[in-house]
């Protein structure tokens, strides 16, 4: 048949315009009618008289490439055949995917050769497709420059399966049909000999052709040609470099000698002679060495000081830490601590590293020291978290190189997606692996936005495949937060996967929160998407990405009572960025409690950035309880009282007086402790009154919960009276202590009960100490290290004198370490070493402590 623009082949396909010939076929871009979209589709070239055998042998040719591309469909770097079809004339088609890009032979016929870095990462993805086939039995037979495609999107991807073999085929006739270019061909191949061996003998006449801009075998007539495959070395090589040696080993004659494709892989890895990865590291860590090496002997004096007291620590996690510490600060120094650490330790901290850094060069070399170290961590679970945080690494690297090297960037990507496949399911965390995929995904995005979401999709599937329910939803909910970043209308669809409605909620409340810390213009849809969403059905019919791309008005009418909480927690995560959406969606909550516990948390997400809307919204909530009735007054009065304690201290008290009148004779003691806290900070008196009220009840005795309630708002109250009344603050400290420390020990999250402290050091450091001085060092240290660490980074030397009293030896040798290497950052020391440089003292037990 006549073939033009506009020809329909098989009723479906709409030719558009021819892309290439050549002398198996020739290929069009088409339009898909059914489904609407652009295809390519490739007729197979017969003799015009052929036979009704050689159509036969045609169409079986063109259903096996379907057939082996099918098997390879999910791999990045084969294009997927979608449909084999005939014309009128009874010509096979076969459609598939429609990729820009050139081939190899067209990139080499335009720019004549490719460097050795070039050839070898096209080669490493040409590797990763055969890797797949050889492993599902499948031989390619025909790899060559013209079936190499470079796409525009950064991927390598290896087409024409049509004369492949899998090892459970048939023969098939091929008559009027070529079988491969003879320059290729392996030269066993050439006696009838098919292997998978063959693949990499022609890969390595491609990778040739491709550095030397010649092919090597190639002659003026085919049977010179096939003597030359047979018989004659290979030409020596010019401009290959380091790749000439996997070059030449692709191209021994003896198929048992030449490399697998696996191992191959290995081969092309580096990109450089043998010894490159060590090199490159070495350069990279000494141009490191010289821009940011200590300038000063005092300086180098801190570094080698900090890592010997490092040394010191018998503790193995926490030695680690404190390593890991000094090679943050010191990455000149990562060899000298990997030899400390072991095989995980030192992962996790090349890792931290190379996440840290924006210099693409050093993260490179750090990633590339992983490789070993992987391989000896004993703990295989340990093992397949250290690749997924590799993956991930490559992946932020990819985004590193946008800027210098974007087609180095897309590259890396296309490896990034082929490990990113090959990661197993975690055993111990289920959700862990579509977790990983998707952060490598948004990681990547910068530098290959189509394979970023190839990688969503996998993650999304990797979600939908876990068989708990539980896991499959926070899976999702993981997923939406990051795609919320990126595409919005896509979080909303799968947030709507998600079965259970809180988990949805949360999955609203997450994505807002991640687009509004990290500056993005999508915040005030994903806020109508949410209310859309909560408001409405469950799973609405219209997605509401599509409705605030259509510019229609979200519904205002109340929300139901099922809603409130709802309507709450995403009027809490808006209030930092949009104030008006926040209010709208507090307006629309019907109970006055629930819409007053809305306010008072906008406006305690609002206090710093926005102190005078905050207090706007407290005068609502405060309206609001002054109309409640006793026991939502109760609950109103007293959520206004502790968020008004700072911001509005008048309104903080009028809220306390209220809350205090409307307490009954007979309250429970829960009653009486949640009271309690929300008085902890405006009035220490009858916090402690009401604490005393709730143990003298002849009740049960109090609830581990009630326990802890007690106690957190005790030290409330003497976080907030430690400067005015430090030893009645003394006095709530210790007996806080008592509370959850006397017998029976109150274990789960009493952390929780501290953290006003933590507040009260970044305002009044020598305050909190003293009132940490009231606790034992079980309860005292690892608070006053978690402060203390924080304290060295801008006041050094006040963080070595109070880490002075910590008795633990470990939490005391990492501040002091953190307080070295603030000084040794310093150009010059902004004190002398010898302040820090000192023995250590015996230590001595606080107060409290020798007390018990």
């Amino acid at each position: 048949m006549d073939l033009s623009d506009g020809t329909v082949i098989a009723d479906r396909y709409k030719l558009v315009e021819p892309l290439g010939f050549g002398g198996m076929g020739e290929v069009w871009k088409a339009r898909d009618l059914r489904l609407q979209v652009d295809v390519a589709a490739k007729r197979l070239l017969l003799d015009q008289y052929a036979t009704p055998e050689q159509h036969q042998s045609a169409l079986a040719y063109a259903v096996k490439e379907s057939r082996h591309a099918a098997a390879l469909r999910t791999h990045p770097n084969v294009v997927t055949v979608h449909d084999v079809v005939e014309d009128t004339d009874g010509i096979p088609w076969t459609v598939m995917d429609l990729v820009a890009g050139r081939s190899v032979a067209h990139a080499m016929a335009a720019d004549s050769r490719f460097e050795p870095d070039q050839a070898a990462r096209i080669g490493q993805q040409v590797l990763a497709a055969l890797t797949a086939a050889h492993a599902l039995g499948i031989t390619h037979r025909d790899v060559k420059p013209a079936n190499v495609m470079l796409a525009e999107d950064g991927r390598v991807l290896l087409v024409d399966f049509g004369i492949a073999k899998r090892d459970t085929d048939t023969k098939i006739t091929r008559t009027g049909l070529a079988v491969g270019t003879v320059e290729y061909m392996a030269p066993e191949r050439l006696e009838g000999n098919d292997g998978p061996a063959g693949d990499l003998w022609a890969l390595g006449v491609t990778l040739f052709e491709m550095v030397e801009g010649v092919s090597p075998f190639r002659r003026d007539t085919m049977l010179a040609t096939i003597r030359a495959i047979g018989l004659e070395a290979p030409p020596p090589l010019t401009w290959a470099g380091w790749l000439a040696d996997p070059i030449l080993r692709l191209l021994d004659k003896d198929p048992s000698v030449r490399p697998t494709a696996e191992q191959a892989k290995a081969l092309l890895d580096h990109s450089q002679e043998p010894g490159a990865v060590a090199t490159s590291q070495s350069n990279a860590l000494v141009r490191l060495s010289a821009d940011r090496r200590p300038h000063t002997a005092e300086q180098d004096e801190l570094f080698t000081r900090a890592l010997s007291i490092a040394d010191t620590i018998d503790d193995t996690a926490g030695k680690a830490r404190a390593l890991r510490d000094v090679a943050e600060a010191a990455p000149w120094l990562v060899d000298e601590i990997l030899s400390r650490l072991s095989a995980e330790d030192g992962t996790w901290t090349l890792l931290a590293l190379a996440g840290e850094t924006d210099d693409a060069s050093l993260a490179r070399s750090l990633i590339d020291k992983t490789e070993q170290l992987i391989t000896q961590i004993p703990d295989s679970d340990t093992q397949l978290t250290a690749h997924q945080l590799q993956v991930t690494a490559l992946s932020r690297l990819a985004g590193l190189l946008v800027t210098t090297d974007p087609g180095e960037a897309r590259l890396l990507m296309a490896s990034v997606e082929a490990a990113a496949r090959k990661l197993p399911p975690d055993p111990r965390y289920t959700f862990a692996l579509p977790q990983a995929l998707v952060e490598i995904a948004d990681l990547g995005q910068r530098a290959d936005p189509h394979c970023a979401r190839r990688l969503a999709d996998l993650a999304e599937q990797a979600a939908l495949g876990l068989s708990e329910l539980e896991d499959r939803d926070w899976a999702l909910v993981h997923i939406a937060e990051v795609l919320a970043l990126v595409i919005p209308e896509r979080a909303e669809r799968v947030i709507g996967m998600i079965t259970e409605r809180y988990k949805q909620v949360a999955a609203w409340e997450r994505a807002i929160k991640k687009a509004i810390s990290a500056g993005r213009s999508s915040v005030p849809d994903l806020i109508d998407a949410a209310e859309q969403a909560l408001v409405g059905p469950a799973r609405p019919h219209e997605p509401a990405a599509r409705v605030w791309r259509r510019g229609r008005k979200i519904r205002h009418d109340a929300a139901v009572k099922d809603d409130t909480g709802d309507l709450t927690d995403i009027a809490v995560a808006a209030a930092s960025a949009d104030t008006r959406r926040a209010e709208r969606l507090a307006s629309r909550i019907t109970d006055p409690g629930d819409r007053a516990e809305a306010l008072t948390r906008m406006a305690g997400q609002t206090a710093t950035s926005s102190p005078e809307q905050a207090r706007d919204w407290l005068e609502k909530a405060h309206e609001l309880g002054v109309r409640a009735p006793s026991d939502t007054q109760r609950e109103i009065m007293g959520a206004v009282a502790a968020a008004s304690a700072v911001l509005w201290p008048a309104l903080a008290r009028d809220a306390a007086g209220r809350l205090i009148a409307v307490l009954g004779e007979h309250e429970t003691s829960w009653r009486l402790l949640d009271a309690a806290e929300s008085l902890a900070a405006v009035d220490q008196a009858h916090t402690v009154r009401l604490i005393d009220r709730a143990d003298s009840l002849d009740a049960e005795p109090l609830t581990d919960t009630e326990r802890r309630t007690a106690a957190g708002a005790l030290v409330s109250a003497a976080a907030t009276s430690a400067v005015t009344n430090p030893q009645f603050a003394k006095g709530l400290i210790r007996r806080a202590w008592q509370i959850v420390r006397q017998p029976p020990e109150v274990e789960q999250y009493v952390e929780q009960v501290w953290w006003p402290l933590r507040a009260l050091a970044e305002k009044n450091l020598h305050a909190a100490e003293q009132l940490l001085d009231q606790l034992p060092g079980r309860d005292r240290d690892p608070l006053l290290h978690e402060i203390l660490i924080k304290v060295a980074a801008t006041d050094p030397l006040r963080a070595e004198q109070g880490a002075q009293t910590i008795v633990d030896d470990t939490l005391r040798k990492q501040v002091w370490i953190s307080a070295m290497l603030t000084l040794a950052k310093d150009s010059p020391p902004s004190v002398s070493t010898n302040l820090l440089l000192k023995p250590t003292k015996q230590q001595t037990r606080p107060p409290f402590e020798q007390d018990l």
